[in-house]
């Protein structure tokens, strides 16, 4: 969130925001760091501040292999193949698989075949559209990640992995969401360095120099590309550019204008960001600050908007409760982040624990373009931990009833 300078909307859309909305901006990015560190000070008495010993971190890793299969192994694989299948046969579509295939290439057709592919997936029923746009983001992942570690154990784990992993490469693919597909990548690269026994990496390592030239290949051909696919006119310099303002200027200058819509031309929200929220608020309409500022800036109509700029998630705080929603929700992240910290340091590495882990870290990427409720519930950075917490106290309830008595023993 740190920009290349502050007349970025300026540059780009030929916004000149007035001083007092970049003093909100930099005031509210202060707070929000200064919330961190007075967060992870007060978390301490109550998490903990244990560290990661990297001797046993490697020496727990290096049990996994060796150490019998979970016991979520009569369970865990009939719940990962029902949610995929059912996630794809509700999201499958071939709108956009029909544009990658046509070679007509243009942002118009990009633009048009993602509407096609939303609106056709729109004519399911609303409730299971939900649970299966949640599931793609959710449990899909965390379940990949799981089976991860587990795929040495037998053929079975094998193959239930790459199952879920191309289901979910698929879905994220005929989506037209470029993010989708790197974060995936990304989260099976994790598990690759987690499973190698390594918590720190040196680049003049074997692992440090297969890091690298991953970083460079997502970088400098991977993220590009996906540019080139939406935009095949433009050449490689402008592609590589258009992705160092997307992980870094985007994010400043949408964040901007959460500041200067709110409040300067509509009111906070007060909670109607969120639907959660309109169960107290008692509000009927949702009001995504992202999607009002896309419509309003772009359009000149808060309804006529076919997308939404996010922003990280002080911005949709800051609609919601001005400064105090910023330092709340700043505390509230790094609470939950340090409670999650310490307890996968005290927790034994099984493959439900890496996996779950690596879910959680990739599901923080979503606070720097989401609001803190949508990344909680619709991300999984809240919603996978609760999905862990059912499948060990499902392995809990299993293993006394099958474990034998002290009585029956003698």
């Amino acid at each position: 969130m740190i920009p290349f300078t502050i007349d970025i909307n300026y540059e780009q859309i030929g916004l000149d925001l007035p001083e007092a909305v970049l003093l909100r901006w930099t005031a509210s990015l202060m707070l929000m760091y200064i919330s961190f560190i007075i967060g992870i000070i007060i978390s301490r008495p109550f998490f903990g501040k244990r560290k990661l010993s990297r001797k046993a971190y490697k020496e727990a890793i290096a049990n996994l292999s060796t150490r019998k299969a979970s016991d979520l192994r009569s369970i865990f694989p009939l719940f990962a193949f029902s949610i995929s299948t059912l996630t794809f046969v509700v999201l499958w579509r071939t709108d956009f698989l029909t544009y990658l295939f046509s070679g007509n290439f243009s942002g118009e057709a990009y633009k048009a075949a993602r509407l096609a592919y939303g609106e056709s997936v729109s004519s399911f029923n609303g409730i299971l559209l939900r649970v299966a746009n949640t599931l793609k983001f959710t449990a899909l992942p965390l379940c990949t990640y799981i089976l991860f570690f587990m795929r040495k154990k037998s053929k079975r784990y094998t193959f239930l992995f790459i199952y879920l992993l191309s289901i979910t490469l698929l879905l994220n693919l005929i989506s037209g969401q470029k993010g989708g597909i790197v974060l995936i990548l990304l989260g099976t690269f994790f598990c690759w360095l987690l499973a190698s026994g390594n918590i720190t990496i040196s680049l003049a390592s074997k692992i440090g120099k297969r890091s690298a030239l991953a970083v460079m290949f997502l970088v400098f051909f991977l993220l590009p590309f996906q540019y080139w696919i939406q935009y095949p006119s433009i050449n490689y310099q402008v592609a590589l550019m258009a992705v160092v303002n997307r992980l870094s200027g985007e994010v400043t200058r949408t964040l901007q204008l959460h500041f200067h819509v709110y409040p300067d031309i509509f009111p906070h929200l007060y909670g109607a960001s969120s639907s959660f929220m309109n169960i107290f608020t008692g509000s009927d309409f949702i009001h995504d600050p992202g999607r009002v500022i896309r419509g309003y800036i772009a359009f000149g109509d808060i309804y006529d908007a076919t997308g939404s700029w996010n922003a990280a998630f002080i911005g949709t705080a800051w609609a919601d409760f001005s400064y105090f929603g910023v330092v709340l929700q700043s505390l509230l992240v790094v609470f939950l982040l340090s409670y999650y910290h310490q307890w996968f340091v005290k927790s034994q590495k099984t493959p439900m624990v890496l996996g779950t882990y690596v879910s959680l870290s990739m599901s923080t990427f979503f606070l720097s373009e989401g609001n803190l409720l949508t990344t909680l519930f619709s991300f999984g950075l809240g919603l996978n931990f609760l999905i862990y917490l059912i499948m060990r106290k499902s392995r809990l309830v299993r293993s006394k009833k099958t474990q034998p008595t002290l009585a029956s023993q003698r």
